[in-house]
């Protein structure tokens, strides 16, 4: 049976009493009654400790959730006390929905955020000083223990994991829970909503990873036995995440033939598990760890296939070798041709064995060939700080499977290079390690919390097989060797980044057997199951012969842009989750799927296609589509942008049952430039030829040392001022950086209110959210394009669009 996240996490955190209970501290009757504000904020921002937020700022006093069936989802209460308080408890209680339909309160689990202080900055980002919430301690065992004390003006924070049943109904639920503050008997009702989408999601991880797990780590707080490196193994693998080696060796520093037979004996057990997606294969080195131990890695194979075989679980499929003790981070250890022969050597031996393994007739089986065929795939990663590099690569005769660093695809250009090997049967992983910084994705403590999420939506898009992160209990300081206070002192372990190499907390402090997890491993876990869902959505829409691609890029382009992380993604993460839930639920029980989405100035047309019996109603109108192939009808909704507020809204119905799609577009749409006229007028190029072309703005840049730029100045440009959004249509022949500028009446220099790179080919760019930088009557728009010394280059510019 499967177990979620909160079912594992009480299981191993010993919590079952999910209904809190007064405890501790906040059982003393002579404390004194306090005042609290309640409030909220989605789950995709962090609330710290010490800040005062405005209250435009702070959401209802209440907890909301979205989610789909099999799907664990946060939710966060902040409350703020007009004086101290000894501790506090959230009573849970059960949901019900307008059918009737309960979801039971021992399907929601309380945890009281812990604090860190973080005293200095990220390199590169910070979202600022001050006291951060990550330690997520079940509310139980902080009250136990006395950590649930909150001073006069604190904010606190108070999470609640929502665990969906398989088989809940869909539907709203709602009820109350009761905040009690110190000695409280009557407390305070905090209105609780559950919305439940009619969608099955899988308990298969299809998603790759390698989320080191350091068993001597865990020497700081409790031990390193094989037991306590499996309760945290379990407790990662219930989050989809995947630690780099199974729970069974006992030394993992001396690898001979007793220790990789006892391995791959249990990789079987482990490998037929569906929430296992990957595990790495040990291997041995020579005495000096320059090179692998290439007689014991073939062995290893063989048992891997031969057990695979016999037991019908192919474990193969899912294994991978990361020789990190050898070749890890070559180009910037110096290692770079020893990393080159290292990988070639791997790929013939492993071409070896797997050629006798094929020829060998006393392995037999049903599925020997599909077996062998995932053998000869196992790829060895490669990890690189500065990504692809013809040398390693060697013309295919060195590295094969790439594990650059987030930002080395920050460019078509470089994704289209792992896209190309990936195409060629070379599986292509990722990975991060003190770095990359914001705005490309981190796991920081002080960065944006959407970034942490949003990767495995990257993953999914960039067509990236794994995911590998350098290490999920640093708990010490480097580089030394003292244990760190970690849920009291500053998170800066190591040099640069808070909290980096730390997603996981001991739970030996807490009288707790295993971890306690952290804001940022939920909200990986999140993305995780996300990444399932985007996953399913093109399986569902490839059996009904639909492209998801147009539907799912709608979703990307609104939270990043070429790996780097968009500054307003907290804002906008929230609706497009909906949105994939609503659209995955549609295509997944009701038919009906997205294929086309034609995106124009003032206008959008979505193309849709439905089984037959399918009802799809648009505005309320019932639609009637043609004929597209035996068994679909197809339909199409065109949105103008016409009104304040304008909306792609679909419902449809089927076997009695509604689902229905609201995605927001935005406010009304003016067209400000479409140089379908070969008027000039206004536009004024600076350092290049400006002319009309095709009904385009053609600039001309002869390169050299001035940057080449293009000036607006008509009445349409003007409107500026009042617009919430611009987007252009660029087209250019490389990667550039495209800086964006307005004039303001009466002052004396421009001022900056858009920066994005720019990739080649032909794209939309999107400039939201930046009337604070507005203050005045706007005179014109400059768009600068590159620095100076660029080379010659053409530039085409075409509908500058307002959105009110």
């Amino acid at each position: 049976m499967k177990k979620t996240r909160n079912k594992r996490a009480a299981a191993i955190l010993c919590c079952a009493a999910l209904a809190v209970s007064v405890l501790g501290g906040c059982n003393e009757s002579n404390q004194k009654a306090v005042q609290a504000e309640l409030w909220s904020e989605p789950n995709t921002i962090r609330v710290l400790q010490d800040k005062t937020y405005s209250a435009a700022e702070k959401g209802e006093g209440a907890l909301a959730v979205i989610a789909v069936r099999n799907e664990c989802e946060s939710a966060q209460l902040i409350f703020t006390p007009d004086g101290d308080i000894n501790g506090y408890t959230l009573e849970t209680a059960d949901l019900k929905s307008e059918a009737g339909d309960t979801l039971e309160k021992k399907n929601f689990s309380v945890y009281h955020q812990m604090y860190l202080p973080v005293e200095q900055p990220s390199q590169g980002y910070s979202a600022g000083l001050g006291n951060y919430p990550d330690p997520l301690l079940p509310l139980d065992k902080a009250n136990a223990y006395g950590e649930t004390k909150v001073k006069k003006g604190e904010n606190q924070g108070v999470t609640v994991l929502f665990d969906i049943p398989a088989n809940q109904a869909a539907g709203v639920y709602t009820g109350t829970f009761t905040l009690k503050l110190g000695g409280e008997t009557e407390g305070r009702a905090v209105p609780v909503k559950a919305e439940v989408f009619d969608y099955d999601l899988t308990d298969e991880v299809s998603a790759k990873s390698c989320f080191l797990l350091n068993r001597s780590y865990l020497g700081y707080y409790g031990d390193t036995t094989m037991e306590n490196y499996a309760r945290y193994y379990e407790y990662m693998v219930a989050h989809r995440l995947m630690p780099m080696y199974l729970p069974v060796m006992k030394d993992a520093y001396r690898v001979g033939e007793t220790e990789i037979e006892e391995y791959t004996d249990a990789a079987v057990t482990y490998a037929a598990r569906k929430e296992i997606s990957s595990m790495a294969l040990p291997y041995g080195t020579n005495a000096g760890a320059t090179d692998i131990n290439w007689e014991l890695l073939q062995k290893t194979i063989r048992m891997v296939v031969e057990k695979s075989v016999e037991s019908g679980v192919n474990v193969a499929e899912k294994c991978y070798y990361y020789f990190g003790s050898v070749t890890d981070e070559a180009s910037l250890n110096g290692k770079s041709e020893v990393a080159a022969a290292i990988c070639d050597t791997y790929e013939k031996k492993l071409k070896q064995i797997c050629d006798e393994l094929e020829a060998d007739a006393n392995i037999s089986g049903e599925n020997k060939a599909a077996v062998i065929a995932s053998a000869r795939n196992i790829p060895c990663i490669q990890t690189e700080t500065t990504g692809y590099n013809e040398t390693m690569h060697n013309g295919g005769n060195g590295v094969r499977n790439w594990c650059p660093t987030f930002q080395n695809f920050d460019t078509k250009a470089k994704r289209d290079k792992y896209n190309e090997l990936t195409d060629a049967g070379e599986e292509q992983w990722w990975y991060g390690c003190i770095g990359p910084n914001n705005p490309f994705p981190t796991y920081q403590i002080d960065d944006t919390l959407v970034s942490s999420r949003v990767v495995s939506w990257m993953q999914k898009d960039y067509r990236i097989a794994g995911n590998l992160y350098w290490e999920t209990v640093f708990w010490k300081d480097y580089p030394g060797d003292a244990k760190k206070d970690l849920y009291h002192d500053d998170p800066m372990n190591f040099a640069g980044d808070n909290g980096d190499g730390t997603l996981l907390y001991p739970g030996d402090p807490y009288g707790i057997e295993g971890p306690v997890s952290s804001v940022r491993l939920e909200s990986i876990a999140d993305g995780m199951e996300e990444y399932e869902m985007l996953a399913g959505m093109e399986k569902d829409y490839k059996e009904a012969g639909a492209d998801a691609d147009k539907i799912l890029q709608s979703f990307y382009t609104q939270l990043y842009s070429n790996a780097a992380v968009k500054t307003t993604a907290e804002q906008k993460f929230t609706s497009v989750r909906r949105n994939l839930l609503e659209t995955a639920t549609l295509a997944q029980n009701y038919g009906t799927f997205i294929t086309d989405i034609e995106v124009k100035p003032t206008q959008t047309v979505y193309t849709l296609l439905a089984e037959d019996g399918v009802i799809v109603k648009a505005g309320g109108d019932t639609l009637t589509g043609a004929t597209a192939k035996a068994g679909y009808k197809s339909y199409s909704v065109a949105v103008d942008f016409d009104k304040d507020t304008n909306t792609f809204a679909l419902t449809v119905e089927k076997d009695g049952k509604s689902a229905s799609v609201n995605i927001d577009l935005g406010g009304k749409k003016t067209m400000a430039a479409d140089f379908e006229t070969e008027s000039l007028a206004g536009v004024t190029a600076e350092d290049c030829e400006a002319s009309i072309e095709n009904g385009m703005l053609k600039l001309e840049f002869a390169g050299g040392d001035k940057v080449q730029s293009v000036k607006f100045a008509t009445e349409s440009i003007k409107a500026l001022a009042s617009a919430k959004g611009l987007t252009l249509r660029v087209q250019t022949g490389e990667s550039m950086q495209l800086r964006l500028f307005v004039s303001i009446e009466g002052k004396p220099v421009m001022i900056p209110i858009g920066d994005v790179l720019l990739g080649e080919g032909t794209q939309t760019v999107e400039i939201t959210e930046f009337m604070s930088s507005i203050a005045g009557n706007v005179t014109a728009l400059t768009l600068q394009f590159g620095k100076a010394g660029d080379e010659a280059r053409t530039v085409y510019i075409d509908d500058i669009v307002l959105q009110a």
